[in-house]
């Protein structure tokens, strides 16, 4: 609970992403300043904190906590196409549209009912 409340994802989906992005290119350079490893850097994402926050946490200047954030960002948009997606023909997926709309509706009004935007 602690790990998801400060990640915003439960420990399985943040290995998986780790997985998923470690090998792009721009966790890799040729600089004299080795980065952080992957899992701290998408920690230094995923968190809701501010970046000075982020900072002192990892012992880093707010420049690098900047760094980070650009670095897993490329990473992840270069999987959006394979990790981001909505099929109407998935039942799975029109049941997570369905509870989406639902929750939008009860937090929102009702005339969004409908729209789907992707993301």
């Amino acid at each position: 609970h602690f790990f998801q409340c400060k990640h915003r994802v439960p420990p399985d989906v943040f290995s998986a992403i780790v997985d998923k992005i470690e090998t792009h290119p721009v966790f890799h350079n040729n600089s004299n300043n080795p980065q952080l490893p992957v899992p701290i850097q998408l920690a230094i994402f995923l968190n809701a904190a501010t970046s000075q926050d982020m900072a002192e946490w990892a012992g880093v200047s707010v420049g690098t906590v900047y760094n980070c954030y650009k670095q897993v960002m490329v990473a992840i948009l270069h999987h959006h196409d394979e990790l981001i997606h909505f099929k109407p023909e998935d039942p799975q997926d029109r049941r997570e549209k369905e509870r989406a709309e639902s929750i939008v509706e009860e937090r929102t009004c009702p005339q969004w009912r409908g729209i789907l935007m992707k993301l």
